[in-house]
């Protein structure tokens, strides 16, 4: 993670206690959060360390579907997690508030032959003119999932990408990332969305999108100072 974050990344020795465990450890990182970004992907879908040369030759596997989502905040990226899992993608972290896409992410897009593009967000998440730039540059669709807020972004996109009926999802904070960066992975193993919630109480988006999906099994993620009783209840929707 780029040096203003307050968060930083693993240190070399913590490197170092998983390479005892297991030897086949290795740091994907850039200089940033968005070259890192870029970074993990081009090792998931390509094969490329990072310090493998990189051009806009496409490789092999590759990602058809891109999520696209701020990296200067967490919700949007987080609960894009699972639906780009269910087609097959990857989620992009860029600059939000930018006037176009660096020359970097846009070779990764040919890399990765890119045919759709999803953004994670409103506009005063990820700019216009972002969408602009991935328009011209992908030959498929290019759709926005935006709403009042973070849980509507959520809920928008989950009822998008998840048709039909899923036996289980999952529900984490949307102030807080911790419980939603551990578990959106688990989600996205047995092919569930990941919602976000308030503290005390259910968006109505939420609420909306989720029911439809008729779920058997709802895993909170977090204890009561996370998600109280009212919501491990399903008690109350958000006023």
């Amino acid at each position: 993670i780029d040096a203003k974050s307050e968060y930083a990344a693993p240190g070399d020795a913590v490197l170092a206690e998983l390479a005892a465990v297991q030897p086949d450890t290795v740091r994907i990182a850039g200089a940033g959060r968005y070259e890192s970004s870029r970074a993990v992907i081009d090792y998931a879908f390509c094969g490329l360390l990072p310090d493998a040369p990189r051009d806009a030759t496409p490789c092999d596997g590759g990602a058809t579907n891109v999520f696209v989502a701020t990296g200067a905040n967490f919700p949007e990226a987080l609960a894009a997690g699972p639906a780009a899992a269910h087609r097959d993608g990857a989620v992009l972290l860029v600059p939000g508030t930018a006037s176009d896409l660096d020359v970097p992410t846009r070779e990764l897009l040919s890399r990765l032959g890119t045919l759709n593009a999803a953004i994670a967000g409103g506009g005063a998440s990820v700019s216009g003119s972002i969408e602009w730039w991935l328009r011209q540059l992908v030959p498929g669709t290019v759709e926005r999932f935006g709403g009042a807020n973070r849980y509507d972004v959520a809920a928008q996109m989950n009822t998008a990408v998840f048709q039909g009926t899923y036996e289980s999802i999952f529900v984490a904070s949307g102030e807080v990332f911790a419980d939603a960066l551990s578990g959106g992975p688990v989600a996205a193993s047995v092919d569930a969305p990941l919602y976000l919630v308030q503290k005390g109480c259910l968006p109505e988006s939420m609420w909306r999108s989720a029911s439809a999906l008729e779920p058997i099994d709802i895993y909170l993620l977090g204890g009561p100072n996370t998600l109280n009783d009212d919501v491990a209840r399903l008690k109350y929707l958000c006023r």
